[in-house]
């Protein structure tokens, strides 16, 4: 196990990225926000999905801003590492499958969102670009092979024929789960900034005793610094009421895409050394749970799994009468110590199926609350009846 000086270090050796990173961000966004604005990259107020505490189109190019940043990020560091105090070493070469292959499935996922953000493309569509960029990185040998010891003392392996449709179905449900929690100022932004960083947290441990694990650090620190600055425009603050851009799809997808690519490689490529797959459940547990409980809703009322609804957690609190600022705080909140039990949880050896039906318990007592809650509100407009 680690020093805490060690981590402490490491973490430290890094931040100058996230810093660099949250600098481009800011200084990229004007120029970017001016030219795809100016070709129809805004949030249409006609679309359902619009957010409707907004009375003006927004430009929707904060994902185009946070892939730009790091992208540049990338190249300075390949380039010039020692001016962020990075080693060579630490960043790796290219030559390595898995680079290649995440850059690839991620520039499918953000080109088919983009444009999706210019003009709707079927869901269909959507989900078949989807798989195939999960094909893509899976090629570079990231996939789940395991589930971990989910039955007491006995583990779940998962054999090939089974593991790739799996990891297809996995990908691609965080993908569209942190899409569709993308609905109110700050919250998928934030819930990706979290999740970012217990991600970083956990490969810094790991890179105690698998110094691998260090090559991750910088697409960690850099999509961290990216999404701060990403934040500062689109979190509702004192000094600003309203966000200024929006992530998009473009962002929602390929940071889904991102993140659920760290959680397959982070538990399954260290062995013993790494965390167990549940740590993903807990690190990401507000926008799976909230998919989870939407989609098992429309499927009990026989609606479209893809229809829009307002029965989202982010429309819950605001039902309750929390202001939309306050309401994305405590679900920000909840996601930073649901991901810190799950650290916790690794770190102490609690058995993964503990902290699996843990999980499970959790969200059935959120979805049980949340249907009795919905049972006594308005109809939703954009619910089937």
């Amino acid at each position: 196990m680690p020093s805490v000086q060690h981590l402490v270090d490491t973490l430290m050796a890094f931040l100058p990225v996230a810093v660099f990173a949250a600098a481009v961000f800011l200084i990229l966004i004007r120029p970017v926000t001016a030219l795809m604005s100016r070709f129809g990259w805004l949030d249409r107020l006609e679309r359902p999905s619009h957010r409707n505490a907004h009375a003006v189109a927004v430009p929707i190019v904060g994902g185009v801003g946070v892939v730009l940043a790091v992208l540049m990020v990338g190249i300075w560091i390949v380039f010039a590492p020692d001016s962020l105090g990075i080693v060579p070493e630490a960043f790796g070469g290219t030559g390595e499958h898995w680079k290649l292959d995440l850059a690839a499935g991620a520039s499918l996922v953000f080109i088919v969102a983009l444009l999706d953000d210019r003009k709707p493309i079927r869901p269909r569509w959507r989900f078949i670009a989807q798989g195939v960029a999960v094909m893509l990185a899976i090629g570079g040998g990231t996939y789940i092979t395991s589930l971990g010891d989910l039955l007491w003392s006995a583990e779940i392996p998962l054999p090939l024929w089974f593991a790739v449709p799996f990891t297809v179905f996995s990908v691609c449900g965080v993908i569209n789960a942190l899409n569709m929690i993308d609905g109110a100022d700050g919250l998928a932004g934030g819930l990706a900034l979290i999740a970012i960083g217990w991600f970083a947290l956990a490969l810094t441990l790991v890179a105690g005793t698998e110094p691998e694990a260090t090559t991750l650090l910088p697409l960690a620190f850099a999509l961290a610094g990216a999404l701060a600055g990403f934040l500062l425009l689109n979190l509702r603050a004192p000094w600003r009421a309203k966000a200024s851009i929006f992530m998009g799809d473009s962002g929602s997808m390929t940071l889904g895409f991102v993140l659920a690519w760290l959680a397959v490689h982070l538990t399954q490529t260290y062995g013993e050394s790494g965390p167990p797959p549940v740590l993903a459940l807990w690190v990401l547990a507000i926008p799976l749970a909230d998919t989870i409980s939407c989609m098992l809703r429309r499927a009990a009322h026989g609606a479209s799994l893809t229809a829009p609804d307002h029965r989202h957690l982010h429309h819950l609190l605001p039902s309750t009468g929390l202001s939309i600022r306050r309401s994305v705080v405590i679900i920000l909140a909840v996601a930073l110590l649901l991901g810190g039990v799950g650290i916790l949880g690794w770190r102490l050896g609690v058995p993964d199926w503990v902290m699996f039906w843990g999980w499970v318990v959790l969200f059935g007592a959120y979805h049980h609350a949340a249907l009795r809650f919905w049972a006594g509100q308005p109809e939703d407009r954009l619910v089937p009846a």
